[in-house]
């Protein structure tokens, strides 16, 4: 009697240890899997990341061609190398950034006799950059950065941010949260570039 049961319980036994050997195989490799792909979405990340590192532009680096940015009327700027520029990024989705760009604008702009140019570059539709001009009484010239190349080149991920072009090279980079400390600085900076423009 006891023969007679033993056959088929043998055999269950064995069903239930394939299934579970399978399943667990199965699942062993879907976690190989996930791990795998986490692996190649961090390789991917961490070389994206070092692309972006060798193509943006630090302090002491030069550009190596001019471009063009857009003013609200459609006319282009020319950011060339025979001046000095303080570039101002700004979003009109950020009140507190635009008040804070004004407050530099408006303790710089004495610098705009002599030579120094100063813009706000945004990548903003620009029926809002119209409203900033009309309703905020915004006294900074605007430009567009319709394909976001300035922001790509000078890897602005903040606004404001803060941009001081001397004859092409980058004299100056910071961000909103650096720059209190660092406005001494900039403001020097901008002397000795009008300063060296001069006598050339």
């Amino acid at each position: 009697m006891a023969r007679k049961w033993l056959i088929p319980l043998v055999l269950s036994l064995l069903l239930f240890v394939s299934l579970f050997w399978g399943w667990d195989l199965r699942q062993k490799l879907n976690d190989c899997q996930k791990i795998n792909q986490e692996l190649i979405e961090e390789i991917e990340k961490k070389s994206y990341q070092t692309s972006e590192e060798k193509n943006y532009l630090k302090e002491g680096d030069s550009l190596d061609s001019f471009f063009a940015l857009s003013s609200l009327e459609g006319k282009k700027i020319y950011l060339d190398s025979n001046r000095v520029w303080l570039l101002i990024f700004i979003s009109t989705a950020c009140p507190s950034c635009l008040e804070t760009a004004q407050d530099v604008f408006y303790a710089l702009n004495r610098y705009q006799k002599r030579g120094l140019e100063i813009i706000s570059v945004s990548r903003d539709i620009i029926e809002d950059l119209n409203e900033l001009v009309r309703s905020s009484h915004w006294h900074i010239p605007v430009a567009r950065d319709e394909s976001g190349q300035a922001y790509r080149l000078f890897r602005v991920a903040t606004e404001p941010y803060f941009i001081l072009l001397d004859r092409g090279q980058v004299r100056f980079k910071s961000d909103a949260l650096n720059f209190e400390r660092r406005e001494a600085e900039l403001e020097d900076l901008i002397k000795k570039a009008l300063e060296n423009r001069d006598t050339l």
